[in-house]
């Protein structure tokens, strides 16, 4: 009889025993799997998180690329401009001066222009002093003379400088420069919009 009550103990205390571990492993499992959906949640988080800085750090990057490749680009055009104005004002120069017609034309042009007073002396190079001829001295004076309305007496001065082609006009501590570099510069300065926009149309960024 005890024998029997003995066992009947055990077997409760086992069963009692099974059970407490079935709630103890379910209760395990249980925590495991919030832990886990906890875990993913915040591995979630971080993952999107992450992938928005380096969205805005790629798009940054790009921007920066993007700018730097249409500065260089710029550059380009603007170098490209330059190279192209000095090859026009190098034609422009040699057009005017290898004309004997045309460039006897501007020394006179660029003399009457810049007389003020109509006794400067006429400062050219070497080459162009055989351009002032006495008749050729004689006409200036008298389109002077139309111009500023009283005797003029411009002459050409034993001064000889590298003019490069053109004129310095100059009447004591006055001094005009008309030569050919300055007014083809300046002729392109004048007109830099118009020459560019025909060589390099505009473009937008």
């Amino acid at each position: 009889m005890g024998m029997i009550y003995m066992n009947k103990v055990s077997e409760k205390i086992i069963l009692e025993a099974e059970k407490k571990a079935e709630k103890i492993e379910k209760n395990a499992s249980l925590k495991a799997e919030t832990l886990s959906k906890e875990n993913k949640k915040r591995l979630d988080k971080i993952a999107l998180e992450y992938k928005d800085k380096i969205d805005r750090m790629y798009l940054i990057e790009l921007n920066r690329l993007k700018s730097s490749a249409y500065m260089e680009f710029k550059k380009d055009i603007l170098r490209e401009k330059r190279k192209n104005m000095e090859k026009i004002h190098a034609y422009l120069c040699d057009y005017i001066k290898n004309d004997k017609e045309l460039y006897t034309k501007f020394l006179k042009s660029m003399a009457l222009k810049g007389t003020v007073s109509g006794n400067e002396k006429i400062i050219v190079s070497n080459n162009d002093r055989t351009f002032f001829t006495e008749k050729f001295i004689l006409s200036i004076n008298k389109e002077a003379e139309k111009k500023l309305g009283h005797k003029a007496d411009l002459s050409l001065s034993e001064e000889v400088r590298d003019t490069g082609g053109g004129l310095y006009l100059k009447e004591k501590k006055i001094e005009f420069n008309a030569t050919i570099n300055i007014v083809i510069d300046t002729l392109i300065e004048d007109f830099e919009v118009e020459i560019a926009d025909f060589l390099f149309p505009v473009i937008e960024q």
